[in-house]
This record gives structure tokens, sequence and C-alpha cells, in this order.
């Protein structure tokens, strides 16, 4: 970028799906940036910040989230500004469809064998604080939460592209009917939120950064109190 100073508009919702994929706060937000809380909200109202300061506060997410490839024009609202900078402003809903029809087949219509065809056989996977490679990830995922919970109602809370990455909030309401984690069946019904950042190219996910409250789910399928802080 040729001014680092010049001033960009982020989009705001963006911003916002990565800070509740890494479970920050503003305030933490602020504090692993180097930043103040006003700047925080400041970028996800929407408004005007210098192209170093976003860029300062995305690295600092995505190196929260353990993702190095990142491009900062996915991240603008004005399309000139993308245009000028050599990035594409279309919104993919073709990838958006590959990401929701994914969590809908193999969750909601429990058909783990169609895995293939939305998951690449080399994808990177990053969640629960590691990074794996292969299809064989994913699959092994999706048998260890069929095999514990049926049903599992999945639903799309809010999803949103730029280029080939999806970003999506999702909810699922899940009954308790095989080992999890070591936790014997109890017919219990629990609940989670999560947040998931994939890269789909021609139909396929080929990486895959999610974050959801296993904890609290644990907690659910113990009896304990939720935590508050």
């Amino acid at each position: 970028m040729e001014n680092k100073n010049h001033s960009v508009v982020p989009r705001a919702e963006l911003l916002i799906g990565l800070r509740h994929s890494l479970g920050w706060t503003q305030e933490i937000a602020a504090l692993r940036s180097g930043y103040s809380e006003r700047l925080i909200r400041k970028l996800e109202q929407g408004s005007p910040v210098r192209s170093s300061t976003l860029v300062d506060v995305l690295t600092s997410y995505h190196e929260g989230l353990q993702v190095n490839d990142w491009n900062l024009v996915d991240f603008l609202v004005d399309n000139v500004e993308r245009l000028r900078i050599g990035g594409s402003a279309k919104r993919n809903r073709a990838a958006e469809e590959v990401v929701t029809e994914y969590f809908d087949v193999v969750f909601n219509q429990r058909q783990i064998h169609r895995i293939p065809e939305f998951i690449a056989e080399d994808i990177k996977f990053t969640g629960e604080g590691r990074i794996e490679t292969g299809i064989q990830v994913i699959e092994q995922r999706a048998k260890t939460l069929l095999t514990a919970f049926a049903p599992i109602v999945h639903q799309m809370l809010e999803i949103s592209s730029v280029g080939c990455k999806v970003f999506c909030r999702w909810s699922v309401r899940m009954k308790h009917v095989g080992e999890f984690l070591g936790i014997p069946p109890s017919s219990t019904w629990v609940d989670a939120k999560g947040q998931s950042i994939v890269r789909v190219i021609e139909s396929v996910a080929v990486e895959t950064h999610d974050q959801w409250d296993v904890d609290h789910v644990i907690r659910q399928l113990r009896g304990d109190e939720p935590i508050v802080i």
C-alpha cells in the first residue's frame, strides 16, 4: 500500500465476527492490539481509520486465530478503495451456499458419507488450539459429534463472505445419547454456539478455523453452573 496512513472504512461485521471467533471482549481486543477500547468500538461501528491502524488490529486477531494468509482488502467497505489496492469487493454467495449446505447435510441430515462433497482432501483445520491437515480430521470430528448426540439441530445465525472467505456464526441444540469426552450418555439436551471462517475454492472448503463453546457443553452435561465473569 502506497500510503499506510490514508483512511479506510472497515467492514464492521467481519471485525466483530473475528473478535467473537476468538472469544475476546472489546477490552481484551484492545489489550491484544495495543489500542484503546474506543478504537475497537470505532472499528466495529464501521468508522474510517488509518489503514495502518486497521492492519495492526487485524494482525492481532489473525495471530490469535493462528491465521497467516489474509488480505486487508477483504476487510474494506469501499469498492473503489479495494480496487485501487487490487482486491475484489464481490460477495461470494456460492461459497456461502457450500458452507451452509455442509452444516445442514452433515449434522442436521447426519449424512457423514457426503463430507468429501464439501471438503478438500488436504484441508487445513484450526481449532481448539491446534492446527491439523487432512479430510480425516473433519470426518473424525463429525463422527464424534454424531455418535455422541442425536438429533443435532444446527442453525446458521449469520453468514457473510468476501471473495473466497466465508464468515459465519451458528448454533446447535443436541441430545446427549453417546459417550462424549469421557462423559457417559445422559439424554440431556445441550445448547452451543460457534463461529467458523472457511476458505472455499472451486466449491470445496480448503481451510477452516472453528471456535465453539465446548466447555459450556461439558458443564451442561455435568450439571455444573455456567461460568460468569
